[in-house]
């Protein structure tokens, strides 16, 4: 199944300047790092959008539950809110969209 993802950032007014430099390193490099390796291992297609704290991603996955372990191996995790969508097919959107013309066709 394919999932469309979108991760922003929770804001942090707490956050100083100095906080940033140990984030980076230990917390949002490492999960570009993983991400990056998602889509190479085409797990994922997707990026950030361009100039925000947001990412935008199809996840491949067997089942939801599989969704949140994957996006829970991120080590930036925590501190995105997620948004998941399951993404139906084109197949299968048409063909439910033709049972319901169909039988829209077949009423008096």
């Amino acid at each position: 199944m394919q999932y469309l993802v979108r991760g922003r950032f929770l804001d942090n007014p707490s956050a100083s300047p100095k906080d940033i430099v140990p984030l980076w390193d230990k917390i949002i490099h490492p999960s570009h790092k993983l991400l990056m390796k998602w889509v190479k291992d085409k797990k994922i297609t997707g990026g950030c959008l361009a100039g925000q704290r947001e990412v935008v991603f199809i996840l491949e996955a067997t089942s939801n539950e599989q969704v949140g372990d994957i996006l829970s191996d991120l080590p930036v995790w925590g501190l995105i809110k997620w948004d998941v969508l399951p993404i139906q097919s084109f197949k299968s959107a048409d063909d439910r969209d033709r049972k319901f013309i169909d039988k829209l066709r077949a009423a008096p």
